[in-house]
């Protein structure tokens, strides 16, 4: 087995006896370049094909290039060889990615939190907290109540609502008002709910001869509440017999209205 040759120090050394062919000396201006300072340099490759590269203290200086004329080689600045070794096309095509920011740039900027900057789509976030306060609350025996749905059987008059838990004890005058009359039979009776927060807001009300009467200013898209007021207006309400709140009281309390229900 014949042993692998040790590679000199010497690149022409090395390629002559490798390949066994000649290799053209340095030229001039690779020797110079080779000369400065610091400066170091490459051979042309051995396939005559001219350019090494060359470099000095400042980084690359210049490539050995060949005139297809002359046969003379030239040095050319490094920047100036890769611009011309590069096809048009792809010459263009790094021009373009140098010149083109990167379509990420645009999002680095942004802030950290897109709390910071909103956009029209944004939805605004609230938030929500607890706070200590202390309320006066209303108590009526427990009896008084059923009482009161008992006599009108558990069933608002107005919009025929017959669930106990939406049904409510309402008052004809108002209970701040007339301590006396809370739990007067007569001063009472029984609406679901959202018909109780209506009666006490004025919407409608009932003339002594137990007519539903519509507060004028009164309008609604609802369906339930075109139905069971607006379309009821001037209507009769049927309470039952001896069940209904007292004329007197609906009086009294239709005069404390700021329209009139005639």
């Amino acid at each position: 087995m014949v042993p692998t040759p040790r590679r000199p120090r010497s690149g022409v050394a090395f390629e002559r006896k490798i390949y066994g062919r000649p290799i053209r000396p340095p030229t001039r201006d690779v020797a110079l370049a080779r000369s400065r300072p610091g400066g170091t340099g490459t051979l042309p490759r051995a396939d005559g094909a001219g350019g090494g590269r060359t470099t000095g203290p400042a980084g690359p200086v210049a490539r050995a290039t060949r005139s297809r004329v002359s046969g003379v080689e030239h040095p050319r600045p490094v920047a100036q060889q890769d611009d011309a070794a590069t096809p048009p096309a792809r010459r263009n095509r790094a021009t373009l990615a140098r010149n083109v920011p990167h379509p990420l740039a645009r999002v680095r900027r942004l802030p950290d939190s897109t709390a910071d900057a909103p956009t029209p789509d944004t939805v605004p976030t609230y938030t929500a907290t607890e706070y200590e306060t202390t309320a006066t609350g209303r108590r009526v025996h427990p009896e008084f109540r059923e009482t009161v749905l008992g006599r009108y059987g558990d069933r608002c008059p107005v919009s025929g609502v017959d669930y106990v838990g939406l049904l409510d004890v309402a008052h004809v005058l108002p209970w701040s008002e007339f301590a006396d009359l809370r739990a007067d039979f007569e001063n009472v009776l029984a609406l679901d709910r959202t018909h109780h927060a209506a009666f006490d807001r004025g919407l409608f009300t009932f003339d002594s001869e137990y007519r539903l009467r519509l507060n004028p200013a009164f309008e609604t898209n609802s369906d339930v509440l075109r139905r069971t007021l607006a379309d009821r207006d001037g209507e009769e309400i049927r309470f039952g017999d001896g069940t209904g709140p007292s004329p007197e009281y609906l009086r009294r309390r239709n005069e404390r209205l700021d329209w009139s229900p005639t």
